[in-house]
């Protein structure tokens, strides 16, 4: 059944579900299938007049698994890993209690009741996951175009490379064969290693490649070729969104089948899970909220609060350097951004010498950018003066538009419309870096020319007066906001440290309501059945 093509739309209790509704094979005696059953409808927990089956814990189980990563690399049967899922079921176990309980109180208040804006959120949901099956069908294909392209364009390239480099490589392989076999006749001194014709060889295919790149470079003849290609339709393209489109319809129509019970089909009862989903997500929160309606903070505590995370991070940030944390402002950085981008964790203390920046980068290729970094990592002069020549070969092609930029920029015309039409640097079109720019220090991890030019930078508003340099390309830089060092006042993030207070005072609250709820239900569980455990011996299984 190829029902696992929905994304995850809610909490993982929805997956659950939705995995609940597979019907069983056909196939098989009776025997086996009631047998199965039966398995399947032992009590792992009891709580109140609710249960947790084991079908329903193996269900999450596997399911959470699966989405946590480890899945990918672990069986979970795999004894060495014994701890490692022992406290996973664990997790998932208290989980589906949890669960079970809120659902319990939810349902005496009258919560639980499905609302207009339940089922309008279900229906949004199941058109969002629709969406989401249908795009992930049409990029299969696009990516199949994408890699057949690659392919052809490889396959041009080599046909037009070729002929030039085979002499080259075989009189290079003569030379390394003749210099192997001159060692070979005599002893070898010590220390010596034995000639690798091909290492030796490839070596120095490499530099010629580099200081002799206008030869090879066939960009334009080969982009010719492969346009060309591409209008003939050759059977290896095909049109994306109507393969995609019609593998989705396909999937459709047997998910509806598959899935069918009680006189629905798989997408009915899809969609009625979702809605379901959202029911609960609604109720859990109206639950919440009303057994916590009560809980206060004081100002006090607010500010305690505030205290506890200034003193944490300015001895974070502050910190000498170690092996295990040998620049300890770097969380700073990171903690900055997420801030930015989520709102958490709050910045009540800021290391001195941040300022945000905005550039415009007028990139080289990326198959240039990578060879020039190859030749870097080798560490040699050759390897060096080699990379810093094609850097210069590539940065001559790039100079005249990133001089029409610079001029821009310098003009006065708008840096962010300037950004739009000639930026090459991906991490601009994202948050945080769209608002806030990047957040640069002395210790940040950007290329040095970057972080040189942007530090020199005087005043905000500021732009870098020459281009500057990088294995990238062409930057030109803006000094956005000088980050003011030291503590933030409490005056100025005091609503939100003091939301932040009030949010853990209500989450402590609720969780233990919970505990209560689940002394008051007189919770059992069957720890060994489920092949988890309470911390100490399993406890006796539920009746």
């Amino acid at each position: 059944m190829k029902h696992t093509k929905f994304p995850r739309i809610g909490a993982w209790l929805l997956t659950i579900a939705l995995l609940l509704v597979t019907v069983i094979g056909t196939t098989g005696c009776n025997l086996i299938e009631i047998n199965q059953d039966r398995r399947d409808a032992q009590v792992c927990a009891r709580i109140g007049d609710e249960v947790v089956t084991l079908r329903d814990f193996e269900v999450a189980f596997y399911n959470y698994w699966n989405n946590s990563g480890y899945g990918m690399y672990i069986d979970p049967n795999d004894s060495q890993y014994a701890p490692i899922v022992t406290n996973m079921k664990n997790e998932v176990m208290r989980g589906l209690i949890e669960n079970k309980i809120k659902t319990i109180k939810a349902r005496a208040l009258g919560f639980m009741d499905t609302t207009q804006e339940d089922i309008d959120k279900g229906n949004e949901n199941y058109e969002e996951s629709l969406k989401g099956v249908l795009d992930g069908e049409i990029q299969e294909y696009t990516t199949r175009n994408d890699t057949a392209i690659a392919q052809q364009r490889a396959d041009i390239e080599k046909g037009l490379v070729d002929p030039i480099i085979e002499p080259i490589e075989k009189e290079l392989t003569t030379k390394w064969e003749a210099e192997l076999a001159k060692q070979e006749s005599r002893e070898l001194e010590e220390d010596e290693e034995k000639i690798d014709v091909a290492t030796e060889v490839a070596k120095e295919l490499a530099t010629w490649k580099l200081e002799n790149s206008d030869l090879i470079d066939f960009e334009e003849e080969i982009q010719t070729k492969v346009d060309a290609w591409i209008a003939t339709s050759p059977e290896e393209l095909v049109d994306a969104t109507a393969a995609g489109t019609k593998d989705y319809e396909d999937f459709l129509e047997e998910y509806k089948t598959a899935n069918a019970a009680d006189g629905k089909d798989g997408l009915e009862i899809y969609k009625e899970m979702l809605i379901e989903d959202a029911t609960m997500a609604r109720a859990f929160e109206q639950l919440e909220a009303t057994e916590t309606a009560d809980i206060t903070v004081t100002e006090d505590e607010s500010r305690a609060l505030y205290d506890t995370i200034l003193a944490s991070q300015r001895d974070q940030y502050t910190a000498e350097p170690t092996d295990e944390t040998p620049n300890p402002v770097s969380a700073y950085e990171t903690n900055q951004a997420n801030y930015w981008r989520d709102g958490s964790p709050l910045i009540a203390y800021i290391p001195e010498g941040y300022r945000t920046v905005t550039h415009i980068l007028i990139k080289i290729p990326e198959t240039k950018n990578q060879a020039i970094s190859a030749l870097r990592e080798k560490d040699t002069e050759a390897d060096t003066k080699a990379a810093d020549d094609m850097l210069a070969v590539e940065l001559a092609k790039i100079a005249d538009r990133a001089n029409e930029c610079l001029e821009k920029a310098l003009a006065g015309d708008d840096f962010t419309e300037l950004s739009d039409e000639y930026n090459g640097d991906p991490g601009m079109n994202a948050e945080p870096q769209i608002t806030h720019g990047y957040l640069l220090g002395a210790t940040s991890n950007f290329v040095e020319s970057f972080s040189k030019a942007g530090l020199g930078l005087k005043n905000e508003g500021d732009i870098t007066e020459n281009l500057v340099a990088s294995d990238f390309g062409y930057h030109i830089i803006k000094y956005l906001k000088e980050m003011k060092s030291g503590a933030v006042p409490y005056e100025d993030i005091r609503d939100e440290v003091f939301e932040s207070c009030l949010k853990t005072a209500k989450t402590t609250a609720f969780n233990n309501k919970i505990q209560e709820w689940r002394t008051e239900l007189k919770v059992k569980v069957n720890y060994k059945l489920y092949g988890g455990n309470n911390g100490t011996t399993p406890t006796q299984a539920p009746a």
